[in-house]
């Protein structure tokens, strides 16, 4: 028994371009999905057989568990240079070894990055912390206990522009006024 022809659906004008626009961002969603999985399966195939080398380039255990240290190149009389770095350096002098006068300092371009990594996990807990329980205490006042007055409405509009706008943007008010505008900066607080 054939369908009918009332029954069917009207394919109008509008659906059509709908359908069109709908398959143009669809494949342009896919375009740009395959070109991140190439640029990352690239990046991932050259850095792959770098990772965990002892010579360099390298992103070793040493690298990731050591502190930061100051690289010292040494030229020798004959022109030959070596490096040493801020440890090494240190244990050689306390063995008696001499170095030659001509020397560069490079500061933080030896030893590795801890310090970085613990200060990031550190922020971040702590911060998460603080924002998560300051963030359910105001959420379950607000929500339960709060009566409707101006006073509340104005902190709940504020909180709705707040999830409103992306963080970089407050980031940059802040700089702008605090920085800029009133010269609140690190030399001012360093006592500089």
């Amino acid at each position: 028994m054939a369908t009918s022809p009332k029954f069917r659906k009207r394919i109008t004008r509008a659906k059509q371009i709908q359908t069109f626009f709908f398959w143009v961002f669809r494949i342009c969603a896919y375009l740009i999905v395959l070109c991140a999985t190439l640029i990352f399966g690239k990046i991932f195939v050259k850095g792959a057989p770098v990772v965990f080398r002892a010579h360099w380039p390298f992103v070793n255990v040493s690298f990731l568990t050591e502190r930061p240290e100051t690289l010292t190149v040494y030229t020798q009389p004959d022109g030959h240079t070596f490096e040493v770095g801020e440890k090494e350096l240190r244990a050689r002098q306390a063995k008696g070894e001499t170095f030659p006068e001509q020397s560069e300092s490079y500061v933080y371009s030896s030893g590795g990055i801890f310090p970085c990594i613990v200060g990031t996990v550190l922020l971040v807990v702590g911060s998460m912390a603080i924002a998560l329980v300051l963030g359910v205490c105001a959420a379950v006042f607000l929500s339960e206990y709060s009566r409707r007055t101006p006073w509340v409405a104005a902190i709940r509009l504020a909180i709705l522009n707040l999830a409103g706008v992306p963080s970089i943007v407050f980031g940059l008010f802040g700089y702008a006024l605090f920085v800029v505008f009133l010269g609140w900066n690190v030399s001012l607080l360093a006592g500089w």
